[in-house]
């Protein structure tokens, strides 16, 4: 059985969480015996491999975002369906181009990921459309699935039809002796993130220069806004490292495992990646505090609200209580080992591919 996976912009994952959950997935199913193709943003058409993993090609115009994302998604649809049994796209930001795999009677599950209608990064115009394609792309699926009980319970309610949870996991991380950045074990407070504004950024630096703390803020990770990225820049004060983006698993493992505390500001998405690697990584993590975190990190992590000084106080109350943040690490491993391993996700996928086949 050939499968699909689209929506994201390729592998080997070198932009944000989506990419990664996409190459620990295409790659574990290569290994179970299936034929799997990742779409992947290039230049041109042509089809690679990579670890064993088909490379579909597909060209995109980056000058021209978020336009050129939909119809590369639209170009990796009609590509995959000649030749793929079951196309799994990741988003919706296509949905109007849908009916092309259902056309070649492919069987299509749509993954929506998240209420991208919530992203404060888009306008008015932009969330309204999201609104509609996301109906687009629920009803005109062949399945749907969701990394999220909660985006689950709220697609299920909405439209009215069975949504599968399919939980995201990630790899056990690789850690070395040290980070190779000059950061001491336990010397840092850690945020790693696409530094866009429903990632809270912003607040969590805010709350961490309130904070009495003597130690840094590293924050791993870049912006498409320079004015965002600007205004983050401002409001840090001489604790706050800005790392950019790193994609060397190893060495960004390594961060996480050596921080004292990760710090998770999501708000809008399902199943946050960064979050899963965290817990992975044994640290003791202080989230915000809204349904999708608590869902992952349940009683493993802290929650703190927008309101003004809730981190803050949290994190003096950690520099202080040294115990507290070693049960934190524990359970955090835990909370990975028992709900979001690379075999748990990669397990779940095959048995609704299975339920799929012998319907």
């Amino acid at each position: 059985m050939k499968i699909a996976i689209l929506g994201s912009r390729g592998i080997p994952a070198a932009y944000g969480g989506f990419e990664t959950i996409v190459e620990t997935l295409s790659r574990g199913l290569c290994r179970k015996g299936f034929t799997v193709f990742v779409s992947c943003e290039s230049r041109g058409f042509a089809i690679s491999s990579y670890e064993g993993v088909g490379i579909l090609r597909v060209p995109i115009l980056s000058l021209f975002r978020p336009f050129s994302e939909v119809l590369y998604d639209a170009l990796s649809l009609l590509f995959a369906s000649f030749f793929c049994d079951i196309v799994y796209i990741l988003g919706y930001g296509s949905s109007f181009f849908y009916f092309i795999p259902k056309l070649l009677r492919r069987t299509l599950i749509v993954n929506p990921d998240g209420l991208e209608w919530k992203r404060r990064k888009f306008g008015r115009l932009s969330r309204s459309l999201l609104k509609v394609a996301e109906a687009v792309a629920v009803r005109s699926a062949s399945h749907v699935a969701a990394d999220s009980e909660e985006i689950r319970k709220y697609l299920a309610l909405k439209y009215r039809r069975r949504v599968e949870f399919l939980p995201y996991g990630v790899a056990r991380p690789q850690i070395s002796a040290s980070s190779s950045l000059d950061l001491a074990p336990d010397s840092y407070c850690l945020i790693v993130a696409r530094l866009e504004p429903e990632n809270n950024i912003d607040l969590m630096i805010q709350e961490f220069s309130r904070s009495k703390t003597s130690r840094q803020l590293v924050i791993v990770g870049d912006s498409a806004s320079a004015a965002y990225k600007h205004r983050l820049i401002e409001l840090a004060d001489y604790r706050v490292k800005f790392l950019g983006a790193i994609y060397d698993k190893v060495l960004l493992d390594s961060i996480r495992a050596h921080s004292l505390i990760y710090l998770h500001g999501h708000e809008v998405g399902g199943t946050n990646p960064s979050l899963l690697e965290s817990l992975a990584s044994g640290n003791a993590v202080v989230a915000l505090d809204v349904p999708f975190n608590r869902e992952v990190g349940g009683s493993a992590c802290l929650y703190f609200s927008k309101q003004e000084g809730s981190l803050a106080d949290i994190l003096d109350w950690l520099h202080s209580n040294p115990a507290e943040i070693r049960r934190l690490k524990l359970m955090a491993f835990n909370r990975y080992q028992s709900a979001y391993t690379e075999e748990r996700m990669i397990a779940s996928f095959c048995r609704f591919i299975d339920s799929i086949r012998d319907a």
